[in-house]
């Protein structure tokens, strides 16, 4: 339920709705709202959407760092 809740986090920090995620990326808004909840959980490609778009990176909503994102490389 990590990634939920680091999602859910950052969406309040940049005040976005669960809805905007979903329209951004084109998901169905109870397909966001399951991965917050932990009712289900993104693969692969939805996951580095989703980081993308929250300006952060994989690794951050896994719960594997709490670097929230990484200076690009030159």
């Amino acid at each position: 339920m990590l990634t939920g809740s680091r999602i859910l986090e950052m969406l309040k920090e940049q005040g976005l709705s669960q809805r905007q995620l979903a329209d951004a990326l084109h998901l169905d808004p109870a397909t966001v709202n399951g991965y917050i909840h932990g009712r289900r959980y993104p693969d692969c490609a939805t996951l580095a959407l989703i980081a993308s778009f929250l300006h952060t990176n994989m690794d951050y909503l896994l719960g594997n760092t709490g670097i929230r994102s990484y200076p690009e490389l030159s």
